[in-house]
């Protein structure tokens, strides 16, 4: 349905710092969203959102879930990035306990606080008439 583009994703050292730095911080129970504004257009010359994540050894030191937690938050922008604003930077830091959390809970985690700072599309509403 959805890829998760190489173009959606923050790789650069630099670009990471950049949105620790100086980006806003949304705090969660199990995370750190820092979110940077990005003027970065893809090859049709359209604003794109990327996502990079960190999740030290602090976190967990077993590198499968380290990295389980990984795919969880990529799998988690890939299915919401039509909903996400474009134009941003999202850097995702994962607290320690984060390995434990079920893909809804982290999905509700990020979510709602997108939702909380105004980066997320609303729903459409349904009308019943």
């Amino acid at each position: 349905m959805f890829k998760f583009k190489a173009e959606q994703r923050v790789k650069k050292r630099s670009s990471f710092l950049l949105a620790q730095k100086n980006g806003r911080k949304l705090r969660t129970g199990s995370f750190l969203v820092c979110v940077f504004k990005s003027d970065l257009k893809n090859n049709e010359h359209l604003l794109v959102s990327r996502l990079g994540i960190t999740v030290t050894t602090k976190v967990d030191k077993l590198a499968t879930k380290r990295n389980t937690l990984k795919r969880r938050i990529r799998e988690v922008f890939r299915l919401n990035y039509p909903d996400i604003k474009k134009g941003f930077d999202f850097v995702v830091i994962a607290q320690v306990g984060a390995t434990s959390l079920s893909f809804e809970d982290i999905k509700t985690e990020i979510l709602s606080s997108l939702a909380k700072a105004s980066l997320m599309r609303p729903t459409p509403t349904i009308s019943t008439k």
